[in-house]
Parts: C-alpha cells; structure tokens; sequence
C-alpha cells in the first residue's frame, strides 16, 4: 500500500500485494475455522452429519461469512492503517442509483443464470456427484426467511466487503479491466465448486464494475442481495407450485440471456451517468470513461502530488548524474513493490484453483 500525506489528511492507497494477502488471510482463517468446527463436531455427539441440517448450514455460513468480514481488520491492524475506511460504505446511494441496482440484479440473473444452468447440467452428466453438496432446502416460510437471512443478507455484506471493498479496490491499482476479471475469478473460485463457478464470476464482474464507476459498496451489495434473493425465491416457489426441476428450453434461455444482456448493458450505462452526471457519455467511450474515473478525485490529487514531489527532487539535484540515481532508485522501488505483489497474487491464485481443483475431483471420484 502506498500513503499520503496532504495539508491536514493523509490517505492510504491500496495495491496488488494488500489484495493478494487479504484473500490468503481470508482463505486460511475460513478453512481454520471449518477446521474447529468439524474437529468439535467430531469429539462430540453432534457427528459431522449435523453440517447437512439447516442449523449446521446456517453456522458454515456464519463462519465462512465471518471470515471475510474480519479479515480487512486484522490486517489493517497488523499493517497499522484503517483501510477499511475507504470501501465506500460511507457514500450516498440515492433512490435514482437504488432503483437501477435492483434493476441490474435482475439483469444480471436473466443474462447469466441460464448460461450457468446449462454448464452445470454439462458439468453433471460428466460425471460431477452433487449428492454430498449441501444447501439450505427452501420448503417452507420459515427455511425461506432463513435463507433471506444467512444466504442472501450476509454474504451480500461479508462478502462485497472484501472482494469488491478491499480486494477489487486493490487490484484496480493494475487496471479497471485487471481488477474486475482477477477479483471476480477469486472470488468464483472461492465458492469451491464449479457448480457456482460461472454465474459467481460473471456476477463479480457486475458487481465491480458498479463499484468501480462510483466506488460506493452500497450498489454492490443490493445487486449481490438482490441477486441470492431472486435464487431462493424462485426455488420456493417452485417448491410451492410443485414444480421443482423445472427449466428453460434452449431457445428460452436464449431469449431471456439475450434480452438480459441488452438490459444489463443499459442499465450499467444509466448507473454510470447517474454516478458521474458531470460527464455526457455514450457507449461507444464508457470504457474510456470508467478507467478515467476509477480513481477519487483524492487518490487522483495524491497521485498529482506524488509525481510533482519526485519532480521537484529531481530539479534540485546538483547534477544530471545525481538526477538518474534518483529516478532509477525510484524505478527500483516501484518494481520491487510490483513484483512483491505479483507473487502474492501467485500464490492468492494457487491456494484457490488447489482447493477448487481438490474439492472438484473429490466429486468426482466419490
């Protein structure tokens, strides 16, 4: 991370390396906590079969949930800085953005869900065993207020909190697009199957490039919300109408990813313009646009303020010698932090596709 320091504030800037440790921190404490719990479940008269109930389900995800959110504070603890701070929770939404997220929830289910369908049907006739999957069955009020609760509001929170608040924050450091399809990936490996593989990624995306066009967590955490909620509601009221197992033909899922896309296009352009109404854009240069405004207006000034500090050592130094040993010892630094960063990615990367990989070939083998 880098710092700054202005008139009467400073400000901390995240990079690659913070990213990378925030999602290693994160895995190993889930898979520690995991640990405790089974090892109590299995001293005990509980039994490891308690995992399958709905309390069982609603702990898991308590721990898995706690997890992420407590990362970002240890390791703001340990590095001395309150990081946390800049995740944007603090900024107001308004009802214009609000509307347009919910919008953009439901634009995201219709343009990815059936294309996660379809690849989990393939995934499944390949040979993939979902028996030993488990999930909170949504057939009755109460199971469904549950999953309101434990698979909707919570991981809508914990989550969006660290991959979009902390880690996408730090890996857009190397780029919008860099950041949106390494956070997202992380973040789709992390549920550890590729069952949620698809649609968690491509809701990552969604959901970064929200918070980059206005850097508020708030968007982020409606559209997550939203999102899970649309999952169980339509699986209770299948369950309810008795019609469980029920699926889209081809050209259906087709009209509707269609239609979903065009929608979701333009409602992540409307989000946009609403975020930045100073500046009239079109689709042709939003990407241009969303790179330009990833950064505040602060970390931009600090930037500015960086460049013109190492400028002015520069133009004091006594000789064109003295000049170069500045700007490389500068270089040096830089490169240093950036390959710093690019292992902890590295190793971010293999931690995720190892388990991803351990609990798919279990699967299989089972």
């Amino acid at each position: 991370m880098r710092k700054y320091y202005g008139n009467s504030n400073s400000l901390t800037v995240l990079e690659l390396y913070d990213g990378g440790a925030m999602y290693i921190g994160s895995y190993v404490l889930q898979i520690l906590l995991q640990f405790v719990f089974s090892f109590v479940l299995i001293t005990t008269d509980v039994g490891v079969s308690f995992t399958s109930t709905a309390l069982g389900i609603c702990i898991l995800s308590v721990i898995n949930e706690f997890s992420m959110l407590v990362t970002p504070f240890l390791y703001s603890k340990i590095k001395g800085e309150k990081l946390y701070r800049g995740v944007g929770l603090n900024r107001n939404l308004g009802i214009k953005r609000i509307g347009v997220a919910f919008v953009v929830a439901v634009a995201t289910v219709m343009a990815f869900a059936p294309i996660a369908n379809a690849f989990v049907a393939l995934i499944i006739k390949s040979g993939y065993d979902t028996s030993s999957m488990t999930s909170l069955t949504i057939d009755s009020w109460g199971t469904y207020v549950v999953g309101i609760i434990f698979l909707c509001a919570l991981p809508a929170v914990c989550e969006e909190f660290l991959y979009r608040g902390m880690i996408s924050r730090a890996l857009g450091d190397k780029g919008m697009i860099f950041g949106i399809f390494m956070s997202s990936l992380l973040f789709a490996l992390m549920h550890g199957s590729p069952i949620q593989l698809v649609h968690q990624f491509f809701l990552g995306c969604v959901c970064a490039v929200i918070y980059y066009s206005s850097r508020n967590l708030r968007a982020c955490m409606i559209v997550h919300f939203t999102n899970n909620f649309i999952a169980i509601t339509g699986n209770f009221i299948l369950f309810k109408t008795g019609q469980v197992g029920f699926a889209l033909n081809w050209w259906q899922s087709l009209i509707v990813t269609v239609v979903g896309l065009v929608l979701l296009a333009a409602t992540i352009v409307l989000y946009f313009k609403l975020s930045n109404p100073q500046r009239a854009i079109n689709v042709k240069d939003i990407e241009g646009e969303l790179k330009a405004s990833f950064y505040t207006e602060q970390e931009k000034q600090a930037f500015e303020c960086e460049r013109e500090a190492l400028s002015e050592q520069a133009a004091q130094c006594n000789s064109d010698e003295e000049r170069e040993i500045l700007l490389e010892a500068n270089a040096a630094e830089k490169k240093k932090l950036s390959k710093k960063g690019r292992l902890a990615m590295i190793y971010a990367l293999i931690l995720a596709i190892g388990v991803w990989v351990l609990n798919t070939v279990t699967n299989y083998l089972s």
